[in-house]
């Protein structure tokens, strides 16, 4: 017998090693238990899932189940096991006294969750769903499941429980082990569904529950003469816009994605997604909001989301994406399609905004570009509201699932369309995708450094309804309350700010930034890994968010990496190397250093201040900072908060005098050497922020002129004078004329109450203008001032 029983676990290793490759997810406090006595949480009773927790816990350096001073417990027995609660119960109680008379002991509990494959359930079964995950499979369901799912298993371990900390809260009678025993059970179930998402609906009874919706309905029954028409209408709607989940072309696209991500990154790295997966298995309906830098992103954060044992997310893509055959695998991948603009087409408006409520309802996550479309100048554009009051109507509708927004930060070493970008700026038509258009792209697959996915700290609606409106939960779906409009335009801000405060530094970015803040768009290979790692000390020492992630190399080894890149031009000389930019590099460089420019805004002006005062109390660096910071705030997404801004400007000063770039005395900050290498830095720090103030002083020029310039005509005048000014003295950024930039400073200084005609308005701009012209260099301040005055037609 004991023959035949190692003959048969014998072989069920050899089919595991050849049909099953596990995939294994964990976090941080996994790894802290190495060293503890563990006891493993399984689901089932499984031989199977047991010896395949073995071999990934050997991976994982945790110890085997097999193991003389390690246990297995499961929750469940096998289908015609009897008595298994029982003894379930017997083993628990046995664990929590011997924890209630040993104080020294800390067992730790860690859940286990097998997944051999994440197919979700649907409404109406079909033979694939036979060979479908299945909780409690009989033994020949279960070879099926290794044989066609083991190369898609996904094995997740849960953060420990600690027995010590559970027995010292709860004690250990009879209540503690069915709240254990109760836990584990929902533990599980909550598992299964953020793996597996909610059951997947039948595509007709969908439609024919969205057609009896009640708003839905008043607009196709208003008008009896015109009944049959709009209903085939709301129809053709729900077909053009709906999605077609199919988990089994998302398993092969996780394939293809794989080999991908291979061919175009050194990796992809993935920051703070734990929290992302707590709120998923807590059971908090999640949407996605991520910035927007390339048609990648849908792509890679489906990918990455999966890969990391969730479901992918319901996806709304844009219409222009729905061209054979993208749009059909895109719609099976979870895309759902949206028109560019829904004015003056009510019944389409409505039935979108009543799909979108459904998916939330039925428990879908869903993820959606609140910017509208890809940001051409690397920088984060003011968010739509669309998609985010209909969010906000899903949660006043339907308020038994709380509903959280994820903010995402996406970043690239290369962005595949950013040479598209550039022609777009420059005035050329954005050109159509097409099947013909994505063969091209494909056609230049090369390795494009690394791809970032910063998760960004959730947005709990609730929380933030709350906060506007206590009474919220008494407004209906169909209401517009007064209150509504600032609630969604301040989680649009707030959602943006998040994704600015979760930024990734790289390699190429911070590296364009640096050639990008010197004169000649050229440095020494010797002074650029200096001043990188300047600029890495200084974002370590004063970091803007916890969020933020700094590369862990020092300057000379990442600027190592970023040449490799082969995007910058390196010429050999016997003094050293020159690292510069070609003038067509130098524009598309200005997208790079533009994903992170706000890490560097505020410590850039305090460099500025100091470098052209020569010395400055921190008095007045702070009042004169807190003057500008709400039309850079607007600008850049920038941090908000009033206690931030004072604590991290205190953390800037520090770290300059770390790096020996000032000197402070008291309350007095002083330039050190202006021989020194130090002092270059800190003026080349300085530069960061020059065009900004160039462009602030362009239009304080223009205001000063002629007070009485509309908005309209201060945006276009100011453009046009941003535009010379950038032709007379060399500055290739296309978001130095902008005029999404223009708008954005006017409309903040009309708030502000800087356009208006009083005579307190007219000193504020004074007081602005004396500001701003001091940070300007005095050639370009002289050009401003001369192509104000000139006459223009």
């Amino acid at each position: 017998m004991i023959h035949h029983s190692k003959l048969l676990s014998h072989l069920i290793k050899w089919s595991l090693k050849l049909f099953v490759r596990s995939r294994a997810v964990s976090s941080e406090e996994v790894a802290a238990v190495a060293d503890k006595p563990v006891v493993y949480v399984l689901e089932h009773s499984s031989a199977i899932d047991t010896l395949t927790l073995a071999k990934t816990a050997k991976e994982l350096g945790l110890p085997s189940p097999y193991d003389d001073n390690c246990r297995v417990l499961y929750v469940h027995g096998h289908r015609f096991q009897r008595g298994h609660a029982g003894k379930l119960r017997l083993a628990i109680q046995s664990l929590l006294s011997a924890h209630q008379q040993d104080p020294q002991q800390d067992t730790q509990l860690l859940p286990i969750t097998h997944f051999w494959g994440r197919s979700p359930e649907k409404t109406k079964g079909s033979l694939a769903t036979w060979f479908a995950d299945n909780p409690t499979p009989s033994w020949f369901r279960k070879i099926w499941m290794v044989v066609f799912l083991g190369r898609d298993h996904f094995i997740r371990f849960a953060p420990p429980v600690s027995i010590r900390e559970f027995v010292n809260r709860y004690g250990d009678d009879e209540t503690s082990v069915h709240r254990i025993t109760r836990v584990a059970r929902a533990h599980f179930y909550r598992q299964r569904l953020a793996a597996t998402g909610p059951r997947l609906p039948n595509k007709q009874r969908m439609f024919k529950e969205l057609s009896r919706n009640e708003a839905i309905r008043q607009i196709t029954d208003a008008d009896p003469a015109k009944q049959d028409s709009l209903r085939k209408n709301a129809q053709e709607y729900m077909e053009e816009i709906a999605a077609t989940y199919s988990n089994s072309l998302v398993v092969v696209l996780d394939r293809f994605m794989t080999w991908l991500w291979n061919r175009l990154y050194r990796g992809i790295n993935v920051n703070n997604i734990e929290q992302v997966r707590q709120l998923a298995e807590s059971g908090k309906e999640i949407v996605y909001v991520p910035c927007h830098r390339s048609h990648m992103d849908y792509l890679l954060l489906s990918y990455v989301i999966y890969q990391q044992g969730l479901v992918p997310p319901h996806i709304a893509a844009g219409i222009n994406l729905n061209f054979w055959p993208a749009g059909p695998i895109f719609r099976r991948g979870g895309a759902f399609f949206i028109r560019r603009s829904f004015r003056g087409n009510k019944l389409y408006s409505t039935v979108f905004r009543e799909y979108l409520s459904w998916l939330i309802k039925e428990g879908f996550p869903v993820e959606y570009f609140s910017e509208g479309g890809r940001s051409r100048t690397g920088r984060l554009l003011t968010p739509k509201t669309g998609m985010l009051a209909m969010t906000v109507q899903s949660q006043l509708s339907s308020q038994s699932r709380p509903i959280v927004l994820v903010p995402i930060y996406l970043g690239y070493e290369h962005v595949m369309e950013v040479t598209t970008y550039l022609k777009e700026l420059k005035g050329k038509r954005k050109e159509k995708e097409s099947f013909f258009a994505t063969l091209q792209i494909l056609r230049k697959l090369r390795n494009y450094g690394q791809g970032y996915v910063n998760f960004g700290t959730p947005i709990s609606l609730d929380d933030h309804l709350n906060a506007h409106a206590a009474d919220w939960r008494q407004t209906g779906a169909d209401e517009r309350p007064p209150w509504l409009s600032e609630a969604v335009s301040s989680l649009a801000n707030r959602s943006m700010i998040e994704v600015n405060n979760a930024a990734a530094i790289n390699g190429l970015t911070i590296t364009a930034m640096a050639i990008l803040s010197n004169d000649n768009r050229a440095m020494s290979e010797r002074s650029l890994a200096l001043f990188l790692e300047v600029c890495l000390q200084l974002s370590r020492q004063a970091r803007y968010h916890d969020n933020t992630t700094v590369p862990e190399e020092d300057g000379p080894a990442l600027l190592s990496q970023t040449l490799e890149l082969e995007k910058f031009t390196v010429d050999k000389d016997k003094l050293g190397n020159i690292v510069s930019l070609d003038p067509f590099g130098q524009v598309v460089m200005t997208y790079y250093r533009n994903n992170i420019i706000h890490l560097f805004v505020v410590p850039s002006l305090i460099a500025a201040m100091i470098t052209e005062r020569g010395t400055a109390t921190k008095q007045d660096l702070v009042q004169d900072i807190e003057a500008l910071f709400p039309l850079l705030q607007a600008e850049l997404f920038l941090n908000p908060c009033d206690e931030w801004r004072a604590a991290y400007i205190e953390q800037i000063i520090a770290s300059f005098e770390t790096l020996k770039l000032i000197e402070v005395n008291h309350d007095a900050i002083t330039c050190c050497d202006k021989r020194s290498a130090q002092h270059l830095q800190l003026q080349q720090l300085a530069n960061i922020i020059g065009e900004t103030m160039q462009r602030y002083s362009v239009v304080l020029e223009l205001l000063m002129q002629t007070p009485d310039l509309s908005r309209s005509a201060l945006e276009s005048e100011s453009r046009a004078i941003a535009e010379q000014l950038g032709r007379l003295h060399g500055i290739n950024a296309p978001e130095f004329f902008d005029k999404q930039l223009f708008a954005t400073l006017t409309t903040k200084m009309k708030t502000m109450g800087m356009l208006d005609q009083d005579e307190q308005a007219k000193d504020q701009l004074g007081r602005y203008h004396q500001l701003v012209s001091g940070l300007v260099s005095s050639d370009i301040h002289k050009s401003i001032e001369q192509l104000v005055l000139q006459p223009r037609s």
